[in-house]
């Protein structure tokens, strides 16, 4: 176990909960994990995240980052966006940026194509934005310091879902 306020920054993305093997369903590109079948009902999934998020609270310094990425889900022909239990953890929400992805391939004909995930900035204590360190930030390329990242997936990876390195290292220079 980590110590509490241990750890500056996090950059994570978590299993996204598809359901596909609680209904019997396996698609290409489909992720299973060996300790996780991807199949909770919906507010166990959401009360699993709002805990994890409380653990990383623990961790983190006093001016510690997360960064947290997660995309809208569909489920029973809803949209369930993370915010829904994002906002119920002990994280303060600093800033949403939007990952655009450039394109995503549409496993539903019914709803348009989701192409970007967000990603949250969740911070552990309230922070006045001139208080924030910004060590690197003035370093990065002017296409990534707004609140919209066009970063192509890494496409050429085992994993599915790759996690682009370069949006990882934008996050850590961030704050």
């Amino acid at each position: 176990m980590l110590p509490n306020n241990s750890v500056q920054c996090i950059v994570t993305s978590p299993p996204y909960n598809k359901l596909g093997l609680r209904e019997g369903r396996q698609y290409k590109g489909q992720i299973i994990y060996d300790t996780y079948d991807d199949n909770m009902n919906e507010d166990e999934y959401q009360q699993w995240q709002c805990n994890l998020l409380n653990e990383i609270n623990r961790v983190l310094t006093p001016n510690g980052s997360l960064f947290y990425n997660h995309k809208d889900r569909r489920y029973c022909k809803r949209d369930y966006p993370p915010e829904n239990f994002i906002l119920q953890s002990n994280l303060k929400l600093y800033q949403t940026i939007i990952w655009d992805r450039g394109y995503t391939a549409n496993q539903n004909s019914g709803y348009f194509r989701p192409n970007l995930e967000k990603i949250f900035w969740l911070t552990k204590s309230s922070i006045d934005c001139l208080s924030l360190p910004k060590f690197y930030r003035n370093k990065l390329p002017e296409c990534f310091k707004s609140s919209i990242w066009r970063i192509a997936p890494d496409r050429k990876h085992s994993h599915p879902a790759p996690f682009p390195q370069l949006l990882a290292a934008i996050c850590i220079f961030a704050p």
